[in-house]
């Protein structure tokens, strides 16, 4: 079995442009105690935030916990998935193309 890694999240204050060109998707999810998505990438990126409750997001094999009020950008075709941390939680999420993109992360990590 591989070893999941685990990693703090530190924000980050943004300081350059993001030009987006469309917003592909843009979904308000109430999610169960229990809830585990599915594993997915696409060209677009995905912004994921925590409205209420705890989540884990993984993308690529490291694992990230979001709690209330925290956010995340999964880049293009990285492999993610996400699960509720044993907590019913609302998650926003939405997914954009873009034409300027000057930072890869919302965290550093």
């Amino acid at each position: 079995m591989h070893e999941i890694k685990k990693r703090k999240l530190v924000p980050y204050i943004l300081k350059d442009i993001v030009d987006i060109e469309s917003i592909s998707t843009m979904y308000i999810y109430n999610l169960h105690e229990t809830y585990t998505g599915f594993e997915e990438s696409h060209k677009e990126l995905e912004f994921i935030y925590v409205a209420e409750g705890s989540v884990t997001t993984k993308e690529e094999g490291v694992e990230y916990v979001l709690n209330k009020g925290q956010m995340f950008l999964h880049k293009q075709y990285a492999v993610h998935i996400d699960r509720t941390n044993n907590v019913a939680s609302k998650i926003f999420i939405f997914t954009f193309r873009f034409t300027n993109f000057n930072f890869i992360a919302i965290f550093i990590y």
